[in-house]
C-alpha cells in the first residue's frame, strides 16, 4: 500500500522526524516532493503507518502540517527537525 521511498536528492532538505516511540529518522527529500513521499519514507524504516489514519509533521511549538499530495515547499517543510503527529 505504501510503496518504496525515493531516492535521496544529494542537493535534498534534510529533515530528522521524531517517531511516536521515539526513534528518529534522518533523510533528505527534494523540495517538489510530497507528503506523502516523506511518510513512504518513514514506513519503509520500520514504523508502520496505518493507512486508515492522517498524518501530519510539527516543527517544534507549530502545528501540523498535512495534506499527503502537498509538496514540501507547498507546506512550508525546511530543513530541521520535526515530529511525526496523527491529525
Amino acid at each position: 500500500m505504501w510503496g518504496s521511498p525515493a531516492e535521496e536528492p544529494a542537493d535534498g532538505i534534510q529533515l530528522r522526524v521524531r517517531l511516536p516511540n521515539g526513534a528518529q529518522i534522518t533523510r533528505r527529500f527534494g523540495a517538489s516532493q510530497t507528503l506523502r513521499e516523506v511518510l513512504v519514507a518513514i514506513h519503509a524504516s520500520g514504523h508502520r503507518l496505518e493507512p486508515q489514519k492522517t498524518y501530519g509533521l510539527a516543527s517544534f511549538g507549530g502545528p501540523p502540517l498535512e495534506g499527503a499530495a502537498a509538496t514540501l515547499q507547498e507546506l512550508g517543510i525546511q530543513r530541521g527537525a520535526y515530529t511525526l503527529t496523527e491529525c
